[in-house]
């Protein structure tokens, strides 16, 4: 569980980038975000859907 919230945690603040466009992600977002800085999205796997 330990190892689950550290690799969640390393995610935080880190942006995939797709065709020159940032997708954020924070704890706080929403998957029904934008993926802005503003408004980011909640999980890697809604950011990953974006990008693919």
């Amino acid at each position: 569980m330990l190892a689950r919230l550290f690799s969640v945690a390393a995610f935080l603040g880190m942006t995939l980038t797709a065709q020159g466009a940032g997708i954020f992600v924070a704890p706080g977002g929403s998957d029904q975000a934008a993926g802005t800085l503003a408004s980011p999205l909640r999980t890697m796997q809604r950011a990953c859907d974006l990008v693919l």
